[in-house]
């Protein structure tokens, strides 16, 4: 009865794709330093977010943190892992000058299901950064075509944090710590228990990560629609380098008289000259800045547009609140 009232008080957790995509990565460039087929150590890290409310916490980022093995407190249990606390904090203090609402939420590690007597240990060494840190457990085995719904699904392990199939969920889960304690004579004890989360996202975010989901597995390059776009452009520049390179090398062969002179090809060269902005005049000068002041002009006005109109709705929320 204890532990259920707990639980019904979790905070709920908002996970955004580009931890999950880091702390992959993380994984997957020390599976690359070592021989195919041997196992890769296990990788730890700290998350990095905020609370948005009495209850709600953003995970947003996160960064991988070394770590040294050291005896266990337990008598005859496993070495713990022991973050480098001096490159943690040097860590957190560059994320702070940048992002300066941004603290350490929790850890994350990678494996295949929950070690107790390591990483109850591991959580208790973060309580002076946060008194209640979240642990991410990633699980880089897990078959996600199957369905199954155990270490890989977790606990609202789905994009939409609410009910949904095995073939959905992400391949990681979030666990928080519950303290146990029966009766005045019998000591406490901290047990993980999993926490509910959903996939948040912004714009930018949504980008990224569609380019990083969208790899070829051939040709191993991203295959988004905007690479696409820059990649046709640039083959067309580099055609037309070619073009104009051919046709500068016929010129200075028929300059040095290598050429028989063709005037056809030489009128088509002097009418494309003619064609291009004299960017040396003063009227493209005035010409270029008064396009680049309306382009400035333009820039202005949609920002100035935008803040009225998320004024005007955070007026008419807040008459609706207080009305």
């Amino acid at each position: 009865p204890h532990s259920e009232q707990r639980r019904a008080n979790m905070e709920a957790y908002k996970l955004h794709p580009l931890v999950l995509v880091q702390v992959s990565d993380h994984h997957t460039r020390m599976k690359a330093q070592l021989p195919p087929g041997e196992e890769p150590p296990r990788v730890l890290g700290c998350l990095l977010g905020f609370q948005t409310g009495n209850r709600e916490v953003e995970i947003c980022n996160s960064f991988e943190v070394p770590y040294t093995m050291t005896p266990s407190d337990v008598p005859g249990g496993p070495d713990v892992p022991v973050f480098n606390t001096t490159f943690l904090g040097q860590q957190q203090e560059r994320y702070k000058q940048t992002f300066s609402q941004w603290d350490v939420v929790g850890w994350y590690s990678t494996g295949q299901e929950v070690v107790p007597q390591v990483d109850l240990q591991i959580h208790r060494s973060l309580a002076a950064l946060n008194e209640s840190p979240v642990f991410m457990l990633f699980n880089p085995k897990a078959n996600l075509g199957a369905a199954n719904s155990g270490a890989a699904g977790g606990a609202g392990g789905k994009s939409d944090g609410g009910p949904g199939v095995a073939t959905k969920d992400l391949p990681i889960s979030l666990y928080e710590t519950v303290v146990h304690a029966t009766d005045a004579t019998t000591a406490a004890h901290q047990t993980f228990e999993p926490a509910e989360y959903k996939i948040e996202t912004v714009e930018a975010e949504r980008i990224s990560v569609d380019h990083v989901a969208r790899m070829s597995a051939e040709q191993s390059a991203p295959a988004g629609q905007y690479v696409a776009h820059l990649g046709s452009v640039a083959s067309a520049v580099e055609m037309l380098n070619s073009r104009v390179e051919t046709l500068l090398l016929h010129l200075r062969d028929v300059d040095a008289g290598r050429t028989p002179a063709d005037h056809g090809v030489l009128r088509a060269a002097a009418a494309l000259v003619k064609q291009l902005p004299a960017a040396g005049s003063e009227n493209f000068r005035k010409g270029f800045l008064a396009e680049y002041n309306d382009t400035l002009l333009i820039t202005y006005l949609a920002a100035v547009t935008k803040g009225t109109a998320e004024l005007d709705v955070y007026t008419e929320r807040f008459n609706t609140a207080y009305d």
